[in-house]
């Protein structure tokens, strides 16, 4: 029974990321969301939190989710997270996404893919955007003011949520560590 209910999340899940909704028989109504500004560092210190700094807009206003997957060389990939988007900033997204990179294990030298995707109320999504990671121990820093869009600095403080992905080190198959 349980196993039914992960191939139906996995389907549903899969569904929403790849457009694919019954209730819209192939066909979207309005205008997709845009994500004008992604940015993130590449590197940082096992233990602290990673910040995805994102701005997005939809002409429509009607943004609900984003949809946070995490691929990692040398395993399987992890369960997608989706965050709601709070209200008041359907039409308008600026801000930072978390990733929390503590564990019981150690992941010095893990590597690491986010790819983020915002859909609207009308099953339209935006083009994905991929942002790495390597867990090294450099020291955290906030986007460069010349990579962000104008007049966002302030909004980009703004907390969107958590990603609700714990990290695990996942060794290459053959690596004999």
């Amino acid at each position: 029974m349980k196993m039914i209910l992960k191939c139906l999340f996995v389907l549903v899940f899969w569904g929403m990321v790849l457009g694919i909704h019954p209730e819209s028989n192939g066909q979207t109504k309005g205008s997709p969301p845009v994500i004008r500004f992604a940015w993130a560092q590449d590197k940082i210190r096992q233990g602290n939190d990673w910040r995805i700094y994102i701005s997005a807009t939809d002409p429509d206003g009607d943004m609900l989710r984003i949809f946070c997957r995490i691929d990692q060389p040398g395993g399987s990939i992890y369960r997608p997270d989706i965050i709601q988007i709070k209200k008041g900033l359907e039409g308008q997204l600026d801000g930072y996404l978390v990733l929390r990179t503590y564990s019981q294990q150690d992941l010095f030298q893990v590597s690491l893919t986010l790819t983020l995707i915002i859909a609207d109320g009308a099953g339209n999504e935006s083009r994905p955007v991929m942002v790495p990671l390597t867990i090294n121990g450099e020291k955290m820093r906030t986007p460069p003011a010349d990579q962000a869009p104008p007049n966002v600095e302030k909004l980009l403080s703004r907390r969107l949520g958590y990603i609700g992905i714990d990290l695990e080190r996942r060794e290459r198959k053959g690596a004999g560590i």
